[in-house]
């Protein structure tokens, strides 16, 4: 083209630009012109980019994105904009962060257990506020319950404990169920594994249908409505009544001389403590008479009974 002015579009804002011309006919180019130089103007930044979350915890996490071009004024700032707060749409966007144009990281505190945050990050210039990055969201994590005290027997009987636990610190968390579980203990110093046996909104628990004189060791843990878990407490422990024995069977005969009678009889259970003594009666005739078959005295009566239990052991 003939015309003496061009305007070249696409350049970056506050940028130095050198440029020369040569004209041409004909007959062929000239020379080239000597080199010109100028800037363009500068402008607002543009948009950060890549605004990810880390160190997510239940009430802080750390934001942090990509400088933008700074289209030719040095960025002096940075914003950062609570524009939704739990899925709902803020009428007036909240500015959260303001910080120096070096840092592109900054850690957002004070935020609520659980809750969906929606941000944006915008950057500044000697032109002004530049253009906001795209809406990222980030979800905190729910609050997880402290660790519970030891659960605590109230009460006992032979067969069952009564047994009570309560929460550790909540953490905002709505706590709304418990777990408790039982291991058994064994003479030997060995323990059963812990077994569940109940998971509720009660915090007094029966635990029932277990062994004369047993030892127990019990714990428990929070459950919160989000489903966070506090970690398990430590041991409690409790010990059910013991009993009498329970009645031995029958004892029976392993050998009779004409004088004497060899009795054995089966151990029967403890009931939570040993047993340590037998105590055996016998009874017999009361006048040791000759058992001829011909009892006219009381035919209906056996010898057996005619005595009265006397203690032989």
């Amino acid at each position: 083209s003939n015309k003496t002015t061009q305007v070249v579009e696409n350049l970056k804002p506050g940028s130095l630009y050198r440029c020369r011309i040569r004209a041409w006919n004909v007959i062929g180019y000239s020379d080239w012109s000597d080199v010109g130089a100028a800037f363009t103007q500068t402008n607002i930044p543009e948009a950060p980019s890549n605004f990810t979350f880390s160190n997510i915890s239940i009430n802080s996490i750390r934001a942090s994105w990509i400088a933008p071009p700074e289209n030719g004024g040095r960025i002096n700032r940075y914003d950062i904009v609570l524009v939704e707060r739990n899925h709902e749409k803020l009428q007036n966007a909240e500015i959260v962060y303001t910080g120096g144009g070096g840092e592109t990281t900054t850690l957002l505190t004070g935020l609520h257990p659980g809750w969906d945050y929606g941000f944006r990050v915008r950057a500044h210039n000697g032109n002004g506020v530049g253009l906001f990055g795209p809406l990222e969201h980030v979800r905190l994590l729910d609050p997880v319950p402290d660790q519970p005290p030891p659960p605590v027997m109230l009460s006992r009987t032979s067969e069952s404990l009564e047994v009570t636990y309560e929460p550790g610190e909540s953490n905002g968390a709505v706590i709304t169920n418990y777990e408790l579980s039982v291991a058994q203990e064994f003479a030997d110093g060995r323990s059963s594994s812990f077994t569940s046996v109940y998971k509720g909104p009660r915090k007094v628990y029966w635990l029932k249908h277990l062994e004369f004189g047993g030892c127990y060791r019990f714990r428990s843990r929070a459950i919160s409505d989000t489903g966070t878990v506090s970690p398990w407490s430590h041991d409690g422990r409790g010990c059910t009544n013991a009993e009498v024995p329970a009645s031995p069977l029958a004892p029976h005969v392993l050998n009779a001389t004409t004088d004497s009678l060899t009795i054995r009889w089966t151990a029967p259970s403890a009931r939570g403590a040993a047993v340590t003594a037998y105590h055996l009666e016998m009874m017999g005739p009361a006048q040791n008479p000759v058992d001829n078959g011909d009892d006219t005295e009381n035919p209906k009566k056996p010898l057996s009974v005619l005595g009265r239990y006397t203690r032989v052991y």
